[in-house]
């Protein structure tokens, strides 16, 4: 590991390591392990080289972006309905960053070493709604996932 608070090591995730997301579990539960992973990583450099000389531990969650494919496709595994896929291309205030805008964001935040990036305040209060009203938290989550995601099959119905 390089001993210079200079060097970066960037971690990149997704805002699904900050809270729960229905439908998507298993890639939920990786983003969730990528989170522990670098702030405990963070931690121990810390520790070990100083904060003034420890690389900067950076865990960068990648915002959805506008116009990408990134989320079709999906593999069933025999399942009766397929797993739920956001609608890309725009969200209720078309405000996504095109992919060269999220790709320059991302730069930039490497460039300043900035510890976390790339989760909205929206983001930040859920998380913490959720640490003291659970059940709430996941009601939250489960109409914004119904409201902004679909299942293929239910595209067919529409």
């Amino acid at each position: 590991v390089p001993k210079s608070r200079s060097s970066r090591i960037v971690v990149i995730s997704s805002v699904s390591g900050l809270f729960p997301v229905p439908y998507r579990t298993v890639y939920c539960a990786s983003k969730h392990a990528l989170a522990g992973f670098a702030r405990s990583l963070r931690i121990e450099l810390r520790d070990t080289y100083g904060a003034d000389r420890a690389p900067a531990v950076q865990l960068i969650n990648f915002p959805e972006v506008a116009g990408t494919d990134l989320n079709q496709g999906r593999m069933t595994f025999g399942a009766a309905r397929p797993p739920a896929e956001f609608i890309t291309g725009g969200n209720e205030n078309n405000n996504l960053l095109s992919v060269q805008e999220a790709c320059l964001c991302l730069m930039r935040q490497i460039e300043l070493g900035t510890e976390e990036w790339g989760h909205a305040l929206k983001h930040s209060l859920l998380v913490a709604i959720g640490l003291v009203f659970a059940t709430l938290s996941d009601a939250m989550i489960l109409k914004y996932v119904k409201r902004t995601h679909i299942r293929p099959d239910q595209t067919q119905q529409k």
